[in-house]
C-alpha cells in the first residue's frame, strides 16, 4: 500500500472490497464459478493501471478503481472492453483553473440537463469527473502521451434516465465511448466504457 494510500485507507479498502465483490458476483452469476475474495488479488501494472490476477483458467475482468474519504468505487468489463470510473466531492474550481480542463460549450452543454439548478460547482465537478473516468478508459492507448482533461471532450444528455442516472459519452482523437453517472449525497460517480478493445499495452510490475 502506498503512502497515498494509507492515509486514506478506508477509502482505499472499501475500493478494494467494492472491487472484489463485484466479480465474485460476476463469477457467481454468469460464469458459474464461485470463489472466495482471497482468490481475487488485484495488483498494478507499472503505470499504476490496476488490473486482477488469479489461478482462474479464464481471463480476468478489466477494472477501475476510484476513491474518496471513505468511500470506495469500482466497475468491472467481463468482456475485455477499457473501463474508468471516478468519485468526486462537489466543490468549487478556482475561475483560472477552468480553462484547463473543460470548455464553454461543455458548460453550455451541461446546463441543458436537468441536473443544472444554478450551481455551478455541480456542473463542473461532473464534467471534472467525467473527464478522469474517461481518461482512465483510455490510459493503454499511448503509454507515452499523458492524456489531459482537456482534450477528452464530455458530451451530456439532457435528461436523467431510470433512478435519477445520466448517460454521456465522450471522445478523443480517433476513440470514443459511453458512461453514466449519478449524484449520492454531496459526491458524483462516474463510470464509463471505451468503445474499443485495447490489448497487449500494459507494463507488469
Amino acid at each position: 500500500m502506498s503512502k497515498r494510500a494509507r492515509r486514506n485507507k478506508f477509502g482505499w479498502l472499501s475500493s478494494r472490497i467494492a472491487t472484489k465483490k463485484a466479480i465474485i458476483d460476476w463469477l457467481k452469476t454468469d460464469v458459474g464459478r464461485d470463489i472466495p475474495p482471497c482468490e481475487v488479488n488485484i495488483v498494478s501494472d507499472l503505470f499504476g493501471k490496476p488490473y486482477i490476477m488469479w489461478s482462474l483458467d479464464i481471463k480476468p475482468p478489466e477494472i477501475s478503481i476510484s476513491h474518496i474519504g471513505d468511500y470506495g468505487f469500482a466497475v468491472v468489463s467481463p468482456h475485455m472492453l477499457q473501463v474508468g470510473c471516478d468519485i468526486e466531492a462537489i466543490t468549487s474550481f478556482p475561475l483560472n483553473t477552468i480553462g484547463y480542463f473543460t470548455s464553454e460549450t461543455e458548460i453550455e452543454n451541461c446546463k441543458s440537463t436537468t441536473v443544472y439548478s444554478g450551481c455551478i460547482d455541480t456542473i463542473l465537478t461532473l464534467l471534472w469527473s467525467t473527464k478522469e473516468a474517461a481518461i482512465k478508459s483510455l490510459s493503454l492507448i499511448n503509454r507515452n502521451e499523458q492524456l489531459m482533461p482537456y482534450d477528452v471532450v464530455i458530451s451530456m444528455q439532457t435528461s436523467l434516465g431510470l433512478n435519477n442516472i445520466g448517460n454521456y459519452t465522450f471522445t478523443y482523437k480517433n476513440f470514443n465511448g459511453s458512461g453514466a453517472w449519478a449524484i449520492y449525497k454531496n459526491y458524483i460517480l462516474c463510470a464509463c466504457l471505451l468503445n474499443t478493445s485495447i490489448t497487449n499495452r500494459r507494463g507488469i510490475k
